[in-house]
């Protein structure tokens, strides 16, 4: 090895440049991080008019998705660095002043005509509890429906019920991008 590389002091370094050179030349490909949608478990075809009446004039409203049109609904899917899962809570927006989360409880993941759509709650924060270094959030009942290139969190975020009240721990600082 070492007559291969020149190297006869450190192969270790040969080795390890070697690699790094053979990962960017992989990466530098036309299809090495393409746009993927990963759909992890169960997936239906609906149609919008069997999803909840509020939920359809929503979908009316902000994507022109009739009730008799088609979708492909799905519980949990990975979009290229995004996990979205149904009844989980995801940032959407930040109040720039106090640095308060504006946040979506999702309730349907559809995807129509090959735009993914993600559905839920909107959630608000009622409070900032220092001592468990938490928010308190007060949950809506109207339904919201967003892309997910709007949703800033790139993963799920940990709620807790403490009587009777949605308790939401960040555990980093979240900014828009």
């Amino acid at each position: 090895m070492a007559r291969v590389s020149n190297n006869f002091n450190n192969i270790a370094f040969t080795l390890a440049d070697h690699h790094q050179f053979r990962k960017c030349w992989m990466f530098s490909g036309p299809n090495a991080i393409t746009a993927e949608a990963n759909i992890v478990g169960q997936q239906n075809s609906i149609f919008v008019s069997t999803l909840p009446s509020s939920l359809q004039s929503v979908l009316d409203a902000t994507f022109m998705i009739r009730p008799e049109h088609q979708v492909l609904y799905v519980k949990s899917v990975h979009l290229d660095c995004l996990l979205l899962v149904e009844r989980e809570m995801y940032v959407i927006d930040i109040v720039t002043k106090d640095d308060i989360p504006i946040l979506l409880q999702i309730s349907h993941i559809l995807q129509h005509e090959g735009t993914w759509i993600v559905c839920g709650f909107m959630n608000t924060v009622e409070q900032y509890n220092r001592l468990l270094d938490s928010y308190t959030v007060q949950a809506s009942t109207e339904y919201t429906a967003v892309s997910p290139n709007e949703i800033i969190s790139t993963g799920p975020i940990a709620t807790n019920r403490i009587n009777n009240s949605c308790q939401l721990h960040l555990p980093y600082r979240i900014s828009k991008p």
